[in-house]
């Protein structure tokens, strides 16, 4: 063969193995644009179904409070999944334009929560730090502030409806030796406390009856 000739079929299997590498290439770029778009829709329907994820759900009965219409008034009642796994029963305790503050049905215990506690505000506040971490769902837990009682109770402080002192000692579904649950209205000496269908102020003397009763505060898209 002569030199010219095989120059020739030289260039000629350079151009082809250049070819198939960049028609390789334009396939692999186009396999990479097909799963980026694939996963751009994935990332989206999951994006979409958070924000569309209901946190809490409107009871079809109840006992104490009102099956929710769509107003959020208060006492209606809600079932609540606020850490992932466990549901809770809630009431509507106060609005604002674009949130919903829900009390806790019955006061929280767990294995670091007693069902009860002294008024001491370090200790409240490590408790409620971790219910804030037990709640993952829930971007704000408080405790109830006075204020919010007494608005719901026509700004009474006395003879407070059934679903804002039930799960009380002597009260609808009766728990032996727990009498109330704390506001947020503490000092270091005593602290504002629903106690049984009443507010009243205690001492750390006499306040080992009362526990937590949660307030969780979520966005109306959320409920």
């Amino acid at each position: 063969m002569k030199l010219g000739n095989k120059g020739f079929a030289i260039t000629s299997i350079i151009y082809s193995i250049l070819i198939l590498f960049l028609a390789l290439v334009v396939l692999i770029l186009n396999n990479m644009a097909v799963r980026q778009n694939i996963f751009e829709k994935q990332k989206r329907e999951i994006l979409s179904k958070l924000e569309n994820f209901k946190i809490c759900m409107p009871v079809e009965s109840s006992e104490y409070g009102n099956v929710p219409t769509g107003g959020y008034n208060y006492s209606d009642e809600y079932i609540c999944n606020v850490d992932g796994t466990n549901y809770y029963h809630f009431y509507v305790l106060d609005t604002t334009t674009d949130s919903v503050s829900l009390i806790m049905a019955n006061n929280y215990t767990d294995s670091t929560v007693p069902l009860t506690m002294s008024c001491d505000i370090d200790i409240l506040n490590t408790y409620m730090e971790h219910i804030q971490n037990e709640f993952t769902e829930i971007a704000s837990v408080t405790l109830p502030t006075k204020e919010q009682l007494m608005k719901a109770n026509g700004q009474s402080d006395t003879s407070f409806p059934v679903w804002l002192c039930n799960n009380l000692s002597g009260k609808p579904n009766n728990v032996s030796n727990v009498y109330g649950y704390w506001t947020s209205s503490l000092n270091e000496n005593s602290g504002t406390a629903m106690i049984s269908d009443h507010l009243s102020v205690y001492t750390t003397s006499n306040d080992f009856y009362f526990g937590i009763r949660p307030v969780i505060t979520i966005k109306k898209g959320k409920i």
